[in-house]
């Protein structure tokens, strides 16, 4: 072998280890783990049904970027619907002070993407609502802002009268009053998610039951959903403080 041959194996040999961890990288796939806080938060407001659920996500073995998340929620009784993330906080950081006052660091994201960097475990907060209930509402919505902007056009004396006893309004306060589907009992929530690359997941379900106070605290909500729609036709500023009544389930991990 003469030395130039040698030289050529001892170039190539240099190279080895990292077409290894480059042929690596393109066979493996990553892996996501979810970590669900301890409990949810659970409303009915205006946007229907809510959920949002604090958690740490973990990607290892390869960075991942998330196109989607999506909760499966199914009751014990077989009635099953799909939520879809409607918003992100990203959980930052924590500030007690010498009170014992806690302060939240936090960024707000858009549910556009979600990219998460190899074994860095990140903080979310992700809230969801259901397309299915914001398809008709934002239908009937529609046909409520243009009767208003008719009556507005015709000089009618008294405009905000007439749009609050207009059977367009009445349209989204019924429809609105009656899509409220939880109920008493035990329901199981799959998380899904999408991306441009395969992935497994690990640790996506966890389940929460519900007792019949805190379906009727729930309830309670329709007074607030007449006046929510009130302020909206009146335009005050009020809108901002109307009180909606939220409760807190425990979570188990798994089903």
């Amino acid at each position: 072998m003469t030395p130039g041959e040698i030289a050529a194996y001892i170039g190539a040999a240099a190279w080895l280890p990292q077409l290894i961890n480059v042929f690596y990288k393109y066979i493996t796939k990553p892996k996501l783990r979810v970590f669900f806080n301890n409990t949810a938060e659970i409303s009915y407001t205006s946007l229907g049904p809510i959920l949002n659920i604090r958690m740490g996500v973990l990607a290892e073995k390869k960075s991942l970027l998330l196109e989607d998340i999506s909760l499966e929620i199914r009751h014990s009784d077989g009635d099953l619907h799909f939520l879809k993330w409607a918003g992100i906080t990203e959980i930052h950081s924590e500030i007690i002070d010498q009170n014992g006052n806690k302060q939240v660091i936090s960024k707000e994201q858009p549910p556009i993407a979600l990219k998460l960097f190899q074994d860095l475990l990140t903080e979310k907060f992700i809230k969801f609502q259901e397309p299915k209930y914001h398809e008709q509402d934002s239908i009937l919505i529609n046909e409520l802002n243009s009767h208003v902007s008719f009556l507005a056009s015709r000089d009618t004396t008294d405009v905000v009268a007439e749009a609050l006893k207009s059977s367009q309004l009445h349209n989204v306060l019924t429809y609105r009053e009656n899509y409220f589907w939880w109920k008493k009992g035990k329901y199981i929530v799959k998380l899904k998610a999408k991306s441009p690359d395969k992935f497994s997941f690990e640790g996506n379900t966890f389940s929460f039951t519900l007792n019949q106070t805190e379906i009727d605290l729930l309830k309670f909500n329709s007074k607030s959903l007449s006046e929510f729609l009130n302020a909206h036709i009146e335009k005050k500023e009020e809108i901002a403080n109307i009180k909606w009544n939220w409760i807190n389930p425990k979570i188990t991990k798994g089903e």
